[in-house]
């Protein structure tokens, strides 16, 4: 029947011809008009290529010519150089060419997509010469040949949209395209009853399905695998006995689940054991299909819902995140990863909930500071107190309400002193041993340090130094009995160090009592002790990127933040935070106009300064 669509297409044909013939008048070149003649005298195929391949090198633009070499390209079966000349001629613009030529053109290209099975590329190519035709004719025979294609590609529905439009067309030819119509609607129908009557025979409804098929072979007799259909519903429906038609069950679902179709091969399996209580291995395969599609949608569930717990993590929604992995971990216990993404987003909700009860009693206490209701103010600061005594300046402001109260992280600050003497303590003992090559000796009590002290770089990069000489020893020199004494000596030593520098009244330096209000939390004081530090010596680098990292957190922008950040910048300090704070920077220089002051400059008058201090 789809056949019939072809007999239509020679009118197009027909109406693009007389576009092909010389309107050499769209090329000022005589060359090129010379050999574009030659080429359409030309009875070959090969001399019309050439002599048009000339015309063309002579005007590259030359519509007519770059038309008729694509042309000739296509007879000749080169289907390349066909489309790519097409094309060209296509995207032409010199002299406004005709917007005949055009849907020639566009018509061509839509023959050359259809021969390389392009359909879709041929489908455009074809509406964008009907949006261009004004001839009643040519869109006749354009909606025709998109008819057919749709035919072709068994869209039915879309076919009879355009032979309908076909057929509302002045002077068309209502009684072709109404056979084609009938055509149309015929294939939709058979289509639709093929498809009910498979779906029919999935669910093994062979009743139906074969009513179904016998309706589709009154239609179209030859219509695909009818007829086989129908003589195979013949032979189920007339199986007399319970086993062959129990047996026939069997088999269309082991079918279905050998094809992967589980849902439908428990549909039939189930179908079978209601009717013969029991059937062979039917229950067991039953049983393993049905733990096959519930671990098979378990396992969709727990994926969906483990990649929105990550996007809720991503985004910090922790109370979201929290839900969906609770539920994968009900659903899988033993989940490689959502356990330790479950703890992550319960820290971060349970930071989340302390830094917002923080901030409103904050927030409540400076509130009543400022307005003079002391009581009001204790009672909001004492509680930020009770969760966190080093939140921001709190202690500042309840030294304000409370001057003849001792200092509340006084207790907090003895021990403070007291791990950093403890820590410096070590670290002496450690640089003893390390340099009398008691590498196992130095790495006990580096370790200790290290601990105490909270990866300190000073401490840690003499450790890692020890361990490596102790293990590129496979064994120690001295004997046993030497290894004792020094085992010895080093409890001595030891002992000494926690035990009788502190007696004598060691003070940890400034530096690891800095590192411990940091190890503690509290920020404020540790940046009080670098910025003394910094007072005094101003050429130790490295306390203007500590003190750098510190601002940065507590979220400082005022004057001695801001230089401290120049100096860090413009000096090219090795911090991981540099590219935080040339954005302050930049912020800050937006706002203010252009210091002209040098970071060296600023070094070395600090350094003066100190000098003459001395």
């Amino acid at each position: 029947m789809k056949n019939i669509a072809f007999l239509y297409i020679a009118l197009f044909l027909l109406s693009f011809s007389a576009l092909a013939g010389n309107r050499s008048e769209q090329s000022g070149n005589q060359e090129a008009v010379l050999w574009f003649n030659i080429g359409v005298k030309a009875k070959d195929y090969a001399k019309k290529i050439e002599a048009y391949r000339k015309a063309v090198a002579y005007d590259t633009e030359f519509t007519e010519a770059l038309y008729n070499l694509g042309l000739a390209y296509r007879r000749s079966n080169d289907l390349a150089n066909a489309e790519r000349y097409l094309l060209q001629a296509l995207k032409s613009h010199k002299g406004n060419y005709a917007v005949r030529l055009k849907v020639a053109i566009l018509y061509e290209i839509a023959q050359i997509y259809k021969s390389t099975g392009r359909l879709q590329d041929c489908e455009e190519a074809l509406r964008g010469g009907l949006g261009l035709a004004n001839e009643t004719r040519i869109r006749t025979a354009i909606l025709m040949e998109l008819a057919h294609l749709m035919l072709q590609q068994e869209r039915y529905q879309d076919a009879i949209v355009e032979l309908n439009k076909a057929r509302s067309l002045p002077a068309a030819n209502v009684q072709k395209i109404t056979r084609l119509l009938q055509i149309a609607e015929a294939e939709q129908k058979s289509l639709q009853l093929y498809q009910a009557a498979t779906a029919a025979e999935s669910r093994g409804e062979y009743n139906a399905a074969k009513r179904l098929f016998e309706e589709l072979r009154s239609i179209q007799p030859d219509y695909k695998d009818v007829n086989a259909k129908i003589a195979l519903y013949d032979s189920i429906l007339q199986a007399h006995s319970k086993q062959e038609t129990q047996a026939l069950l069997y088999s269309q679902a082991q079918r279905q689940a050998d094809a992967g179709n589980a849902q439908a091969a428990i549909g039939l399996f189930q179908k079978l054991l209601d009717e013969a209580g029991d059937y062979k291995d039917a229950k067991q395969q039953l049983s393993a299909l049905q733990t096959q599609l519930a671990e098979n949608t378990q396992r969709q569930q727990i994926d969906s819902q483990y990649n929105e717990a990550l996007a809720a993590l991503k985004q910090r929604d922790w109370p979201r995140a929290i839900s969906l992995l609770e539920n994968v971990l009900v659903l899988d216990a033993n989940h490689p990863d959502a356990r330790r993404k479950l703890r992550r987003a319960k820290r971060g909700l349970e930071a989340r909930k302390l830094e917002t009860l923080l901030a409103d009693y904050y927030r409540q206490g400076l509130m009543a500071l400022r307005k003079g209701r002391n009581d009001n103010a204790r009672s909001a600061l004492k509680k930020v107190l009770d969760i966190n005594p080093n939140y921001r300046d709190v202690q500042v402001l309840w030294q304000q309400i409370n001057p003849d109260s001792p200092a509340t992280n006084q207790q907090a600050a003895a021990e403070l002193i007291a791990l950093a003497s403890l820590a410096d303590s070590l670290f002496l003992a450690g640089q003893v041993y390390f340099e009398n090559k008691q590498w196992q000796e130095a790495v006990d009590v580096l370790e200790k340090a290290n601990i105490i002290a909270n990866d300190d770089p000073e401490i840690a990069e003499l450790l890692a130094g020890a361990k490596a000489k102790l293990t590129s020893l496979n064994a120690i020199a001295a004997s046993t009995s030497d290894r004792n004494s020094k085992r010895m000596l080093h409890v001595i030593a030891t002992a000494f160090l926690l035990i009788g520098l502190p007696a004598l009244g060691f003070v940890a330096s400034p530096t690891m009592r800095a590192k411990y209000y940091m190890f503690r939390g509290n920020v404020l004081a540790a940046a009080q002790v670098y910025e003394k530090l910094l007072s005094k010596n101003p050429g130790r680098l490295r306390l203007y990127c500590l003190l750098a990292n510190i601002y940065l957190a507590t979220g400082r922008k005022d004057e001695q933040a801001l230089k401290i950040f120049k100096m860090v910048s413009q000096l090219k300090l090795n911090t991981h935070d540099r590219e935080k704070i040339d954005t302050v920077l930049a912020e800050h220089q937006l706002l203010q106009p252009k210091s002209s002051a040098n970071p060296i400059d600023m070094l070395e008058q600090a350094l003066l300064q100190d000098r003459q201090k001395r």
